[in-house]
């Protein structure tokens, strides 16, 4: 994918420069549109932090939304803390006022976007412990943000309406996509390094080695649901995950992290399941996990929070190499020269049948 950026227009993680033309229909471009909001969610906090210190200090967050033609609309808080933390905002692109018509295509009304965890002192305890909590998908920031998207979906619809997220926000972001689209909303999410509850089996250098321990988590995840079966004298149902298959969020992972790498195996494992002629068992492996399977038996009712139907995933290879930046960072995602391998999975809900014969 190659975009011509107008020189000086792009920037990393210093103060941006403002995009003079944004090509909406560019997947770079909107990736950056979507990174730079995410970044302004970041330093809107560290804002906030720094201005209880200092009442002279000088908010730099509004450089990130006005670089990419956005207004702040209102903050989303973490009410459970008393300090009220900023873990996500909303943004209007500034231009709306315009006839529909004149709008840019593919550019989008509102974006919500939410930030990762922020290690300073009056965040980094209550955001470590989210961090924790999405081993076992309990909502807690989650649930202080679905009230403000089902409000703007109910203003200007789904279509007109992003979602973006870094890490822990990324995580936050996919749960509210989640949830959207059990309710027949697809929003257009940009997921950059969301965490990947398992382990980062895709760094070991050994193919062969990854494939055996994916398999075995497939027998594991096999005999499990069986006994849930057994257990609950069901079948899982498929009405739920067939809903998530229309929505595909774009995903943006860089192969050296080790808390997001995973979701590339976990893809490209389902491909290889089906390359295999084992369709019917990989459905019914995708459609469930050892977390969920295992939340069932006792009681409960956790989804993991990797099992999406389908994606859009973009594996950065060598930003990591060529800069100083650590492979989670988001300030990879800013950079228009990556050089990005995208590659569409798509989970079908028809089985493929073997031809045994022409």
């Amino acid at each position: 994918m190659t975009n011509k950026f107008v020189e000086g227009e792009i920037c990393g993680d210093c103060t941006p420069i403002d995009l003079k033309h944004i090509d909406w229909t560019s997947l770079d471009y909107r990736r950056i549109v979507a990174a730079r909001l995410v970044k302004g969610v970041y330093q809107h906090e560290e804002d906030r932090q720094a201005k209880k210190k200092d009442a002279k200090y000088e908010s730099k967050a509004p450089f990130w939304w006005k670089s990419v033609h956005f207004r702040h609309v209102r903050d989303i808080i973490d009410a459970s803390i008393p300090c009220h933390s900023i873990f996500g905002s909303i943004f209007k692109y500034k231009q709306q006022d315009v006839p529909s018509h004149h709008r840019p295509p593919n550019c989008p009304k509102y974006v919500i976007a939410f930030r990762g965890t922020v290690l300073k002192k009056r965040t980094i305890v209550r955001d470590l412990i989210f961090d924790a909590a999405l081993l076992f998908n309990l909502k807690t920031k989650y649930k202080y943000s679905l009230e403000p998207v089902h409000n703007i979906i109910d203003e200007v619809g789904s279509e007109n309406v992003w979602l973006a997220g870094h890490s822990l926000g990324a995580a936050i972001a996919l749960q509210v996509g989640k949830t959207m689209a059990r309710e027949t909303h697809y929003i257009e999410t940009y997921l950059f390094n969301p965490p990947f509850c398992s382990l980062p089996v895709e760094m070991v250098p050994s193919e062969k080695l990854k494939t055996v321990y994916r398999m075995a988590r497939n027998v594991a995840t096999t005999g499990a649901l069986k006994l849930k079966s057994v257990i609950h004298r069901k079948q899982p149902s498929e009405d739920v995950f067939s809903m998530f298959c229309q929505w595909i969020p774009y995903l943006f992972v860089n192969e050296n992290d080790p808390i997001s790498c995973e979701y590339i195996g976990y893809f490209e494992h389902r491909e290889k399941m089906e390359s295999w002629g084992v369709d019917r068992i990989q459905r019914y492996i995708a459609r469930n996990s050892l977390i969920s399977v295992g939340s069932c038996l006792y009681g409960g009712d956790v989804e993991a929070l990797h099992q999406i139907p389908s994606t859009f995933l973009f594996k950065n290879r060598i930003a990591w190499k060529l800069t100083s930046l650590e492979p989670h960072h988001l300030s990879q995602w800013l950079d228009p020269n990556l050089d990005l391998q995208p590659k569409l999975y798509q989970f079908s809900l028809e089985i493929k049948e073997n031809k045994a014969q022409d």
